[in-house]
């Protein structure tokens, strides 16, 4: 359960695998239940993380998004700078044909 502990989540209840198969040899059907319970919640524990992307991993950045163009053309596209570039540039080009369509009925 490292990934819990790397993420500071509670894994109080939860069973390792051998554990939780000695419980239910041993008719222990609640603490199979709150381990389960427990395991769930940390899945979604997780998933929220992964979807925030808050979840903490030994994972290095090249591990995780790979060097692949499009990973590079998606971090600079995500960057308020270049949406301020690319609208700022549109803006003007529209500006320019505009004012040459205006001057054809001047």
């Amino acid at each position: 359960m490292a990934l819990a502990e790397l993420n500071n989540a509670s894994d109080q209840d939860a069973l390792p695998g051998a554990d939780e198969a000695a419980a239910f040899v041993n008719a222990e059907y609640i603490k199979m239940h709150q381990s389960t319970l427990r395991k769930l919640d940390m899945f979604a524990n997780f998933f929220e993380r992964t979807h925030d992307k808050s979840l903490k991993t030994k994972s290095k950045w090249y591990e995780r998004n790979g060097v692949h163009p499009v990973v590079l053309v998606e971090i600079v596209k995500d960057h308020p700078i270049y949406t301020t570039v690319i609208v700022l540039s549109g803006l003007a080009i529209a500006t320019v044909n505009f004012s040459r369509f205006w001057a054809l009925f001047s």
